[in-house]
């Protein structure tokens, strides 16, 4: 299966959190999107931790 490329807007609460957490398991390229930089360092710290490209 060929990898795709998901964009996410609202990844930092309610069904784009939960969606974001959801498909970070799979092998495909996520690009999270929010207006709310804290929440998103909150709720998903392993983006620094991991091999994940944050801007």
């Amino acid at each position: 299966m060929k990898e795709k490329l998901i964009i996410i807007t609202g990844a930092s609460s309610g069904i784009g959190e939960a969606t974001a957490k959801k498909l970070s398991f799979s092998k495909n390229k996520i690009i999270l999107i929010s207006r709310d930089i804290k929440k998103m360092n909150f709720h998903y710290p392993q983006i620094t931790q991991q091999d994940y490209q944050k801007h």
